[in-house]
């Protein structure tokens, strides 16, 4: 929707939302149902944004409304004149932008609208979607110097936008580094503008995050002075550092690079100027795509700053239409660079809209402005080029030009009149030629311009081909690479995955043929050369491992596929050596394998590549040191999307879900369209308990695959979470009627049944379920689980089957240390099943809590402590909190002094689930304390705490009212 409802609180927003939802569902919604009662303050703002709302669905599917349509609505709505100009100006823009143009002062005389009122409107309605006091309420929110914000100390404010603010803050998770927090309103801005972008040109990103108000971009501190800051003003005018055309050819070089990186994504600057170009250490770095402007510069508007704008986005300014491209901002680019040489913008820094559109109609002729060649002057004018069709048609283009001028070669895109230079590049070119005599250079560089022009004809088909090829295989390995990294997620085929990469790399790499020979290489330019060799190396090598890991192929291909990888690359890397070193164990090459282990010991890591597929290696076996080396690779390419995910994997395997959902967030932050994130990060939410997020996410994912059976199953879990059983049952329905009639998903189903009263299906299930041969760890452990109660050894043996699948199973073992201490009385084999849990997973506090209530049991006090004192440092979950209570109240019967830590952590518990007080009055492991007046008071008070409604309930219950 285009509309800018306010969002000032939850109860306007949720009736926009739901009304919004209403129609889409049913197109005949009469917005009279939607509002509130007159007497509610909030009536005019609400029923102003509903109609507008609507009249834009109207408008959209071809049914011309009016307000007079809304009759005694529209009659209230007259009494505010504020709220009444906004309606009446939507009316104006729908008319306007579906084709039926009119005229201001025509429609502010039907409405009765003053005509000033009614131009304030148009000038400012749609540069904003909240109004400033809105925004200023919000900003109210954004830290202030001195305060913490996650893991950010605030040191203070360096910037602020009309719709943002820009925070210097130090990162203590990391060394204290300083970086820039930048706050922005999340329905203003996407978080994926900047942090999918990663080129040396662009203020890279660190990290996403977000909360109920605002998307928050953490970056590096690289200083605050911009090229702005390098123009210093003598007098009335600007004297440039940057006169040079050489200074200006270098930096537009460096801009129209970051531009088509930004283009090739899918991303516009909108906004391209001097202040938005960071200058750090002698080079330009772009900032604010498509971000609030500074709010000091007085021409600042959504969709560019005037000086800088080409005409068709001032037009668009004028009615309301979006019709800015990449030529646009070429344009921009163009305008900053003639001033920088020059001295001045090219038209002016005319603030009437239409006396700039008109000034630019005139060509521009920056030959005229400053001391530069016709080469130079021939690039900005075409930049500046009043038509977009006269333009260069993408940032490539005026690479290729740009490119040219340096090299002294013919521009292929621009028109260089000058006869004389193109003679001089020439003769640049060719110095021996030009010894001869003048004429026969003449002569000689008119032939040759001929006979290349002849070449370039044949050769263009070729280089198009190749650029094609390049693109397709740059977006594929992309797509392909995650997939490869996800082969234990339920929802990839790890063979099918494996044989397709090896398809992907025969797009250049066959049989007996080196790529770098083939014609769809070498039509490239050398710095897309090196991405394929990059890619190829990527590709192979994750190939190999997968492939090696999975036994989705042979020692053979694994070893050729670590070949290709070995050409890709200019040196060897540490990750190479590693697989290189699993490959030669398996072939029994002892005396190989032990040079290979010597030279990987004594390597570092060359590349943030490197550090992640070593990471990846390390993830399993050293789960610490994995964690350090995959954070190293995101901090040398925070926008670089797999060293998020392979983060995030890291995380999860050692059930680290919530910042395993952080890094998920980023990587859906730079690949919107992720479904293997938002599936992963379903995963987390639901692990973490925030199962209607969960839900939203397994929703996402199964737009991307329609029916998947495994989305569906994780999905009807998080339902049946939220006690939503009717839902789960029909996804449940649905898995199983695709044929997932496996052991788990009846398992559930049986339960959810039940839930709902369908006692003899929830019994058809179970017995199905039992009769069942799983077809996973999971499956296993969930057939376990089934049996624990009445056939304790009968689910030890399926815990067992679980883990020779997958060997790091943490359900697994904890349900055989539970039914090893619970069920058979073997609690030193307990104790041992969850020292190898600990071993697996040094950081979920879970298991050092269920270890340490074993240990107390069996009198290993000191032991016990030290597990409850690591439930402490690892900032454990109520349930491990609670486990570390018990663990001081078993002590406390020999040392009574005890028994104040343990009411703490007690405390601690309950302020995270206040329901656990019921578990915890009949739990024998706390009995030293139960008589305790302060275990008493704690108890009764979670007791009345758990009994309160939820917000969402007590919100319902004023709306009902």
């Amino acid at each position: 929707m285009n509309s800018s409802s306010l969002h000032l609180d939850p109860h306007v927003e949720t009736l926009i939302d739901a009304f919004e939802e209403a129609v889409h569902k049913d197109a005949s919604t009469n917005v009279l149902d939607f509002l509130p009662d007159r007497s509610d303050p909030k009536f005019a703002q609400i029923a102003t944004e509903l109609i507008r709302i609507d009249l834009e669905l109207a408008w959209d599917s071809g049914a011309e409304k009016s307000l007079d349509d809304y009759g005694e609505l529209f009659a209230e709505l007259k009494q505010h004149d504020e709220r009444f100009v906004e309606a009446a100006y939507e009316e104006f823009r729908q008319r306007n932008f579906h084709g039926q143009t009119i005229s201001v002062d025509a429609f502010s005389e039907k409405y009765e609208i003053a005509p000033e009122d009614w131009s304030t409107v148009i000038e400012s309605h749609d540069e904003r979607t909240m109004s400033d006091a809105n925004f200023d309420d919000m900003a109210r929110k954004v830290p202030a110097a001195g305060d913490v914000w996650r893991e950010f100390e605030i040191l203070r404010e360096i910037g602020r936008g009309a719709m943002s603010r820009v925070l210097l803050a130090r990162q203590t998770s990391l060394s204290g580094r300083r970086v820039v927090l930048k706050f922005a309103p999340k329905h203003l801005l996407e978080a994926d503008k900047l942090a999918k972008l990663q080129h040396a040109s662009i203020v890279p990103v660190f990290s996403v995050y977000e909360d109920s108000d605002f998307h928050i971009f953490c970056m590096p501190y690289l200083g605050s002075e911009t090229l702005e800051d390098e123009f210093n003003t003598n007098g009335d005018g600007k004297e440039i550092k940057f006169a040079s055309e050489a200074d200006g050819t270098q930096i537009l070089m460096q801009l129209a690079h970051a531009i088509e990186h930004a283009h090739q994504r899918g991303i516009l600057h909108n906004d391209l100027k001097p202040a938005n170009v960071l200058w750090s250490n002698g080079h330009p770095m772009l900032l604010d795509f498509n971000l609030a402007a500074d709010a000091s510069e007085v021409d600042d508007t959504i969709g560019g700053t005037l000086p800088y704008m080409s005409p068709e986005a001032i037009q668009g300014l004028l009615n309301r239409k979006r019709n800015a491209d990449e030529r646009s901002d070429i344009y921009s680019l163009g305008a900053m660079v003639y001033e920088l040489v020059s001295g001045k913008p090219p038209f002016g820094k005319e603030v009437n809209r239409d006396k700039a559109i008109a000034l630019r109609q005139n060509p521009s002729r920056l030959a005229k402005a400053a001391k530069v060649s016709p080469s130079f002057a021939a690039i900005i004018d075409k930049c500046l080029a009043p038509q977009p069709a006269d333009r260069y048609q993408s940032a490539s283009e005026l690479v290729t030009d740009l490119d040219c001028h340096t090299n002294h070669r013919p521009l292929k895109y621009a028109e260089n009149r000058s006869w004389v230079e193109r003679l001089q590049k020439w003769s640049r070119r060719h110095p021996r030629l030009t010894s001869v005599s003048t004429l026969s250079a003449i002569v000689c560089a008119l032939l040759i311009a001929t006979a290349v022009a002849w070449s370039a004809r044949e050769k263009h088909v070729d280089r198009l081909e190749a650029a094609a090829t390049f693109t397709e295989f740059e977006a594929d390995v992309d797509r392909t690479l995650p997939k490869l990294l996800s082969t234990r997620l339920d929802i990839v085929d790890s063979k099918q995955t494996v044989a397709d990469a090896q398809e992907l790399l025969s797009t250049y790499v066959s049989d007996g043929t080196d790529w770098k020979d083939t014609s769809a290489y070498l039509n490239l330019s050398l710095d897309d050369q090196l991405i394929v060799d990059q890619k190829i190396a990527k590709l192979a090598l994750t190939t190999s491992i997968t492939g090696t890991k999975t036994e989705s192929i042979d020692l053979d291909s694994a070893q050729r596929l670590l070949a290709i990888a070995s050409s890709g690359q200019k040196t060897r890397t540490k990750s190479l050596l590693l697989h290189r070193l699993t490959l030669e164990i398996a072939a029994g090459k002892e005396q190989e394998a032990k040079a290979t282990f010597e030279e990987s010991e004594a390597m570092e890591c060359t590349s943030a590549d490197d550090l992640m597929l070593v990471g990846w290696f390390e993830a399993f076996s050293k789960p610490k040191e994995a964690l350090e080396t995959l954070q190293q690779a995101v901090d040398l390419e925070p926008g670089d999307y797999d060293k998020w995910y392979t983060l995030s994997q890291a995380f999860s395997n050692v059930m680290q879900w919530s910042d395993a959902e952080r890094c998920l967030t980023t990587c859906i932050a730079l690949q919107n369209d992720s479904a293997l994130a938002r599936y992963r990060r379903a995963l987390c939410r639901r692990e973490i308990g925030n199962h209607e997020q969960a839900i939203r996410d397994f929703s996402a994912y199964l737009e991307f695959s329609p029916g998947n059976p495994h989305a569906l199953l994780n999905r009807a879990i998080a339902y049946k979470a939220v006690a939503n059983y009717e839902a789960s049952l029909a996804d449940l329905d649905a898995a199983i009627g695709q044929g997932f009639n496996s052991t788990r998903p009846l398992l559930i189903r049986s339960r959810v049944k039940k839930l709902l009263g369908d006692r003899k299906g929830a019994s058809a299930d179970m017995t199905s379920a039992l009769a069942a041969t799983p077809q996973d760890d999971l499956g296993w452990v969930s057939r376990g689980v089934a049996k624990m109660a009445r056939k304790p050894e009968a689910a030890l043996q399926d815990f067992q089957k679980a883990l020779e699948l997958n060997p790091r199973s943490h359900s697994a073992r904890r349900n055989i240390a539970y039914v090893l201490s619970e069920k058979l009385d073997k609690t030193e084999e307990a104790i041992a099943c969850l020292d190898k849990l600990v071993a697996d997973y040094p950081l979920d506090d879970g298991s050092f809590g269920g270890r340490g209530v074993l240990l107390a049991r069996v009198g290993r006090l000191d032991e016990a402590i030290e597990d409850a004192k690591t439930v402490v440092t690892l900032q454990g979950g109520a349930m491990s909190m609670l486990q570390a209570a018990c663990i001081y109240a078993i002590a406390s019967e020999n040392r009574p002094k005890l028994r104040t830590n343990a009411v703490t952590l007690l405390g601690h518990s309950f302020r995270l689930q206040p329901d656990l007080a019921k578990l915890a009055t009949g739990d024998m492991d706390l009995k030293q304390i139960h008589d305790d007046v302060a275990f008493k008071d704690l108890c009764a008070a979670a007791k009345r705490l758990s009994a309160v409604p939820s917000a969402e309930s007590a919100i319902g219950a004023v709306e009902e009212d």
